[in-house]
């Protein structure tokens, strides 16, 4: 359903009623749909050759165009705006602010400046040794070895100086070289590492790209910045740099008032005084915030009273007061989000509150309410998302396009796009198959790291657990878990009992026949592909039969998805990826991509069509 505002403008209604709410959106939230949607529109504006105003003349639509205004970065919204718009191939500017220290590609930069200067950090040298920098993920024939049966006051670092694996002499020589340079500021310490070929062919640039994907650059390049203002400051050096980071969430603010040739993304705070052709605004339907604070003002005194039942004449009057006050500022908030557009007006929402005859969908006092109450005195134009106010052109259709080329001039070889260049070799994460992300998932809140934990457990049960006798797997279980003293016994039954049901089960007794290897790297390259790539990336599970391959991961999702449609984005992309190697490597078996969700226990196998579509997409991509 979709319906417009006055002028060149429309209302856009892409999701349906709002689930339970989670950190991180998944594929099938009302907010990842409304994300798609809006994407989706975008592209196909943009694709159709819509026109928009400029001064006097009219030209085709390009992404520069379309500002995109939320209320808040939080809730998720903001984040799968930029995913779903990357994913329609639309280059974004990305968010407006980035706290540095919840980016993976960050901590493994300061990982760096921490062992330099003090080579007794173990376990910061052992997320360095599986970091992308020196990657050597397989713990069984690296980590393992050279961390067990130490003998007191004995350091992994020198159990790595006197290894004769030649992986680990590689990473050796790379530690040892930031021994060598620890005494550089950290702008040029960072800038050797990033810049410098390693023995491996790869820059630090390069090899962070191929286990983080894309999106790790914005915020590095942020640290970079962030370690160039500390040298200039004051006399640096690496520690007081890495103190400094650890003291303080850094937030960096980019400056997205001028347009480059990217959609933005912004708050509706951020955007005044901009102002842009089109105007998206996508969370229209939720209720204004009028709750009253406990403590409210009432003539020179205040008063405290956290509930209305307990409200006195004065408390009342003031907090009537505040409410009312909340109340102006909801409308002025939606008064500066209207006036940013000059061409074109697009409201949108995701269904608000239960599904049923008479429901609305949106909140009586919201954005959405209101412009629908100011609207209803016009004749709208019914299209196929909804109603439309006023006429969009497309360029081509009535002269649009002959005025584009009129305005600027140009010959038809400048507005023609060049060809791509070869494409080179490339280690790649199997998720870039999706094409550039910036999708911002802090991985240090409390909720976040409460279900990483969990997961991490799961998989470590499923992981070591099938290599023992099934009578000795569930006290093994019980004597892996206890070792977390942070979780409760609640937690512990039920991740064990999570793990143990996904072996127990006879539907999934093909996962552990023998043949299977746990935390199986799969590195290789495919026709199905794009050109140049090689995937790098780990599975939970791989057994190789005589006529048949099973790649297998594990998922803890809560609730887990019914269909392979519902699937997110990233798990297709990745399970694509590892079934194309694989399909290489065995042509004449069948390889087989599924996906176990403890939560069931339940075996889903990806279709072929689904894990093909993945694929063509990519390579259309690049």
């Amino acid at each position: 359903m979709t319906r417009p505002m006055p002028g060149n403008a429309r209302w856009m209604w892409f999701a349906r009623h709002w689930e339970r709410p989670v950190d991180v959106v998944r594929a099938t939230s009302p907010k990842a749909k409304l994300a798609a949607g809006v994407a989706r529109a975008v592209r196909q504006m943009i694709d159709r050759g819509e026109t928009i105003w400029e001064g006097l003349t009219e030209r085709g639509m390009r992404p520069e165009d379309v500002l995109i205004l939320v209320s808040k970065r939080q809730g998720g919204l903001f984040d799968a705006l930029i995913t779903a718009l990357k994913a329609e191939g639309l280059p974004v500017a990305g968010a407006d602010r980035l706290i540095l220290t919840d980016f993976i590609g960050v901590q493994d930069c300061l990982n760096l400046m921490r062992f330099a200067t003090l080579d007794l950090r173990d376990l910061t040298l052992a997320e360095i040794l599986r970091g992308p920098f020196c990657g050597l993920v397989d713990d069984d024939r690296y980590l393992f070895p050279l961390a067990s049966r130490r003998t007191k006051g004995e350091t992994l670092w020198s159990r790595v100086q006197v290894s004769d694996d030649p992986d680990v002499q590689r990473a050796a020589r790379f530690l040892q070289g930031l021994f060598d340079r620890a005494h550089l500021p950290p702008y040029e310490f960072l800038s050797h590492v990033l810049d410098r070929v390693g023995e491996g062919g790869q820059t630090g640039w390069e090899m962070l790209n191929a286990r983080l994907g894309t999106p790790a650059r914005d915020p590095i390049e942020a640290l970079l910045s962030r370690a160039l203002s500390h040298d200039s400051a004051a006399p640096s050096s690496l520690q007081s740099f890495v103190a400094a980071m650890e003291a303080e969430a850094v937030e960096i603010k980019r400056d997205l008032a001028e347009a480059g040739r990217e959609v933005r993304v912004m708050t509706v705070h951020g955007a005044k005084g901009l102002q842009a052709p089109v105007v998206i605004l996508p969370d229209t339907t939720s209720k204004p915030k009028t709750g009253a604070p406990a403590v409210l003002a009432s003539a020179n005194a205040v008063v405290w009273s956290p509930r209305k039942d307990t409200d006195a004449e004065a408390s009342k009057r003031a907090r009537a007061i505040a409410e009312a006050k909340a109340r102006e500022e909801h409308r002025r908030l939606l008064y500066v989000a209207l006036t940013r557009a000059q061409d074109r007006l697009i409201i949108a929402g995701h269904w608000q509150g239960q599904a049923g005859e008479g429901k609305t969908g949106y909140e009586k006092e919201s954005w959405y309410a209101l412009c629908d109450m100011a609207m209803a005195v016009l004749e709208p134009e019914e299209f196929e998302l909804g109603r439309r106010f006023g006429k969009v052109s497309v360029a081509g259709a009535g002269g649009g396009l002959a005025t584009e080329n009129a305005l600027g001039g140009l010959p038809d070889w400048a507005l023609t796009p060049p060809g791509a260049d070869p494409v080179a070799r490339k280690l790649s994460a199997p998720t870039s198959l999706l094409g550039p992300k910036t999708r911002i998932v802090a991985p240090f809140d409390a909720a976040r790291e409460e279900r990483l934990k969990r997961g991490r457990a799961i998989h470590a049960l499923l992981q070591y657990l099938p290599e023992l006798p099934e009578d000795k797997r569930e006290a093994a279980a019980d004597a892996y878990l206890s070792r977390d003293g942070e979780l409760t016994a609640a937690q512990r039954v039920e991740m064990k009992a999570a793990a143990l049901g996904v072996m127990r089960d006879p539907a999934l007794g093909a996962i552990f026949q023998p043949g299977g290897r746990a935390e199986a790297a799969i590195i290789g390259r495919s026709p199905e592909l794009p050109d140049g790539t090689v995937i790098n990336g780990r599975v939970d599970r791989l057994v190789v039969a005589p006529t048949q391959v099973l790649v297998i991961d594990f998922k803890t999702d809560q609730p887990a998805p019914e269909r392979p449609e519902d699937v997110a984005d990233t798990y297709v992309a990745q399970m694509a990826a590892y079934w194309a190697v694989l399909k290489t490597a065995f042509p004449q078996r069948e390889v087989v991509a599924a996906l176990c969700w403890t939560d069931g226990p339940r075996l889903m196998r990806l279709p072929e069509a689904q894990l093909l579509a993945v694929l063509t997409s990519a390579r259309g991509m690049v």
